[in-house]
C-alpha cells in the first residue's frame, strides 16, 4: 500500500472488506476504553496502532490476528496472519468468534 509492505489485489477497502465477508468476520469499532488502555501497555511495541490493537484485543477477549510476532510480548492470544483463510475460517467456526486484524 502506501509505503510498500503490503500489496493486495484490489484496493484496500474493497479487498479486505469482501474477505471479511467471505471469512464472516465483523470489524471491531475503536472505543474510548480502547484508546485510554493503551496508556497502561509496557512499550514492547513503539508502533501505536499495533498497541490500540493490543489493547482492543485485551479489552474484549479477542484473538489478534498478525504477523508481528514481538505483539505476543503483552500475552494477547495471537493467530499468525500467515496461515490459510480455510483455516482462519475453522477456528473462528470452532470458537464462535470473530477474529482482530492486524498486520495483514
Amino acid at each position: 500500500m502506501a509505503i510498500g509492505r503490503l500489496s493486495l489485489p484490489d484496493a484496500a477497502g474493497r479487498y479486505v472488506g469482501s474477505r471479511m465477508q467471505a471469512m464472516t468476520v465483523d470489524g471491531l469499532a475503536v472505543e474510548h476504553a480502547h484508546a485510554a488502555a493503551v496508556e497502561h501497555l509496557p512499550l514492547h511495541q513503539r508502533d501505536p496502532f499495533d498497541r490500540l490493537l493490543v489493547a482492543q484485543a485485551l479489552a474484549v477477549g479477542a484473538t489478534l490476528v498478525t504477523a508481528d510476532a514481538a505483539l505476543r510480548s503483552y500475552g494477547v492470544p495471537i493467530l499468525w496472519g500467515g496461515v490459510s483463510p480455510s483455516f482462519c475460517q475453522g477456528v473462528q467456526a470452532a470458537s464462535g468468534r470473530g477474529l482482530g486484524w492486524g498486520g495483514w
